[in-house]
């Protein structure tokens, strides 16, 4: 197995997200990937490692990148590959650090804790704006 599929199933941490399935949350984690550090999303594993995957990769993939692109502002820089885990396919979202801070989603700015994303602080909102 290639070691980008080995370290995405070692699971979640603060670089690395599971999604069973898209849903708007997704956007929390785009958020505090763009304004912190790289990250990346996975669609199509469970919080528990187990690989449902994704029953319509391509539909799915342009569902997501439509909904970051209208819903994150400013629209951060990611890159996203379908790729097959035990037969299954899985989308594989990279999102990179942005320079234009703070990136927002629902009107709020997002970071991570450990394998959460949680809203920033306003002291911490400030910072970005300044960064």
């Amino acid at each position: 197995m290639p070691a980008l599929i080995e370290n995405l199933l070692e699971g979640e941490s603060k670089f690395i997200e599971y999604k069973v399935q898209y849903t708007k949350s997704l956007l929390k984690t785009v958020s505090a990937f763009s304004n912190y550090h790289d990250g990346i999303i996975v669609i199509g594993i469970a919080d528990d490692g187990g690989i449902p995957g994704v029953g319509d990769p391509e539909a799915t993939r342009l569902s997501i990148e439509n909904s970051i692109k209208d819903n994150v502002a400013p629209c951060p820089d990611y890159e996203v590959e379908t790729k097959l885990i035990n037969g299954k396919p899985v989308l594989i979202f990279r999102i990179f650090k942005g320079m234009q801070t703070p990136y927002i989603s629902g009107g709020r700015a997002y970071k991570r804790i450990d394998t959460s994303t949680m809203p920033v602080a306003k002291y911490e909102y400030d910072e970005l704006v300044l960064l």
